[in-house]
């Protein structure tokens, strides 16, 4: 009886059991990121069969057309699983495989200097498709069989990446960018100019991949899933017919790109997967995975950029921030104010080459560059010698030429005044009567200040986000070029317009361009600034950052002449005209590491006037340049209260 009794509960157990897994896997949020997985592993295999096809005829001698042909083959191949091998593994996409062609320093490489020489696709896309090619042929053997070696060592990687539904849309969001930004300027392919094919290739990429989607999708919100079948579907008609130089890269941005990267958002969370910010201990990143569009003032999270949280920030920080950013009482004289050289009139710059140094003995060493968007960046000043905006302040409070004081004396200065106290307490939430103010939050709020500065709402920024806004002809022909034809876009890359590199805005890059001491002298004499190699960081001091200065954003550039680091370059025109010359070789100064390309760009006076016009549309400073009506007061330094909000020079 008892066997019959558990022979049955048995019995009982297992239909109950397969009742229940059944339910739950019918009911279960299954997706297709396994489907997605298997199929980037198939073309992972195909693109490392291309590599070592590529490294064969290479070897062989095979003709140059054929070496060409291959290379093409490949890069494409690559193009194919660009979006989900660099989410995955960006370090490897970066060093080993598809990285821009200069020569890098090793970050870990104790207390030597040790530059690495590029590799991977893109040198070899120079190299290959270069005049010189005969002369390289040794070059490109030994860097086709590394390309082998290297993707060969990180396939087992791939092989074992998780691929989650969340990774799949934030790769799809971060490609997006990357088509727009990098894609359709070029950057990728400096000389073989099939960037069109390649941008269309990783968008048919993305299309095939959200197909698995959009079943789900019908099921939650049927007319999302409508938009993407067909945005995806015009957007690869629209790349299939564009040519590089007449591409409206502008129109596609507002038309598809943007909605695209919208409605992928509104994807995930109509289909309820976790963001990025639902995981386990996120990290606080550069993008912000909610922002609906590129070219908004969220896109970018600032406290990613500074030591300040998001929760430490307030309204009262900021306003003291910025009382503090117009008061002269912190320079060594109290003579002179954050905004003497930050005139927020001037687009936050001050209108001169060099501004006027302390008790008016001379100038200082560069250009004051423009502090709206200066947030977004990972290292400061044209020669990036400053890591965070803490260090940066410091540089100025010390420079005899600028400040010329310390934190012991502006710190005694400022707990000499209780309304000063008062403001610091408030910002801060501590007792009045128990404050002291401090050297960290005197920086959070110069911080806090700093990262206010923001400028994303120009007419070029509501046209691409859709907006119910006109463009003039000019000022889109402008963009285009600015993105295409006159390869501004490869080193000042959209959205901000800086050498911040998408799609992670990580990191900032510098050029070596053979700026003139004065270009309006003949024969022109390289400017004898040293720059990011004479920084300080000696970890830096390398020829390949001799003369390299920090690519700066050109939003606002209306605002800000004069130009460069040295305010050599008095117009807008002037500084395109040096660009569409080819930089400082085409204009007598010889520089080995110049990383601009020599070739002339050819463009016309019209399009020099357009790309001008379309930089000029850039600027946005509504809401940014108002100056307090008063400074707080000193009790028992009368004098000081008569101090000039915004410094006497």
């Amino acid at each position: 009886m008892k066997r019959i009794v558990l022979l049955l509960s048995i019995i009982v157990f297992t239909i109950g059991s397969q009742l229940f897994f059944s339910f739950t896997a019918e009911n279960k949020k299954t997706f297709p990121a396994e489907t997605i997985k298997l199929n980037y592993i198939d073309k992972l295999n195909l693109f490392i069969n291309s590599c070592e096809a590529l490294d064969s005829v290479a070897q062989n001698n095979l003709d140059i057309e054929v070496i060409q042909q291959q290379l093409v083959s490949t890069r494409n191949s690559y193009k194919s699983i660009e979006f989900l091998f660099e989410y995955l593994d960006p370090e490897g996409a970066k060093n080993n495989i598809n990285g821009a062609p200069l020569p890098k320093l090793e970050p870990n490489a104790d207390d030597n200097i040790v530059v690495l020489q590029p590799k991977g696709l893109q040198v070899l896309d120079e190299l290959i498709f270069s005049e010189d090619t005969p002369e390289n042929r040794e070059e490109i053997k030994r860097l086709t069989t590394r390309l082998v070696t290297d993707i060969s060592r990180l396939k087992p990687h791939h092989y074992h990446y998780k691929v989650y539904d969340r990774i799949v849309i934030e790769a799809t969001r971060a490609e997006l960018i990357r088509i727009l930004s990098l894609g359709l300027t070029g950057f990728d392919t400096p000389l073989s100019g099939n960037s069109m094919a390649e941008a269309q290739i990783a968008f048919q990429s993305l299309s095939d991949t959200w197909e698995n989607y959009y079943s789900y999708i019908a099921k939650k919100d049927p007319e999302l899933e409508k938009q993407l079948q067909k945005l995806f579907k015009k957007g690869n008609k629209v790349l299939q017919k564009g040519d590089f130089d007449n591409f409206n890269r502008i129109d596609f941005g507002r038309e598809l790109i943007s909605p695209l990267y919208q409605s992928v958002l509104d994807a995930q969370l109509a289909l309820e997967v976790e963001t990025y910010y639902e995981t386990e201990r996120p990290q606080v990143k550069e993008i912000n995975f909610l922002s609906p569009q590129i070219f908004s003032d969220d896109f970018l999270n600032p406290y990613a950029f500074t030591r300040i949280k998001a929760n430490e920030n307030s309204e009262a920080l900021t306003q003291l921030g910025k009382t503090l950013f117009y008061d002269p009482i912190l320079s060594g004289n109290n003579k002179r104010a954050c905004s003497s050289c930050h005139n927020p009139t001037k687009g936050f710059a001050d209108g001169v080459a060099k501004s006027i140094a302390m008790d008016l003995n001379g100038t200082v060493d560069r250009n004051a560059p423009t502090l709206l968007n200066a947030v977004y960046a990972d290292r400061f000043f044209h020669d990036m010698r400053a890591s965070t905006l803490d260090h940066q302040t410091e540089h100025v409070f010390f420079s005899e030429k600028e400040f010329n004081t310390n934190y012991e004396t502006m710190l005694s200065k400022l707990n000499s005044s209780n309304e000063y106290k008062a403001l610091f307490a408030e910002a801060y939430h501590v007792n009045n009567g128990d404050s002291t103010i401090t050297k960290h939050q005197l920086n959070y709020a110069f911080s806090s200040f700093i990262l206010s500065l923001r400028s994303y709402n120009s007419l070029v920024d509501r046209y691409v986000r859709g907006e119910d806004v006109q463009l003039d002809k000019s000022v889109k022909n402008g963009f285009n070029l600015f993105m295409g034809k006159a390869v501004c876009g490869t080193c000042h890359f959209a959205p901000t317009f800086s050498g911040l590199v998408p799609p992670s805005f990580e990191e900032n890059e510098s050029e070596v361009l053979g700026i003139a001491l004065n270009p309006y002298d003949t024969p022109a004499v390289v400017d004898p600034d040293g720059g990011r190699a004479m920084a300080g960081i000696l970890k830096e001091e390398s020829t390949i950052f001799l003369k390299s200065f920090k690519t700066p954003t050109v939003r606002n550039i209306a605002l800000t002449a004069p130009y460069m680091h040295n305010g050599a370059y008095n117009t807008l025109k002037d500084v395109v005209d040096f660009y569409n010359l080819g930089g400082g070789k085409n204009i007598g100064i010889e520089l080995e590491n110049q990383t601009l390309p020599f070739d002339s760009l050819n463009l016309t006076d019209a399009e020099v006037q357009d790309i001008i016009v379309f930089m000029e549309a850039l600027t946005d400073t509504t809401g940014l340049t108002s100056m307090p009506q008063s400074l707080p007061q000193f009790e028992n330094n009368p004098k000081w209260n008569n101090r000039k909000i915004g410094g006497e020079y």
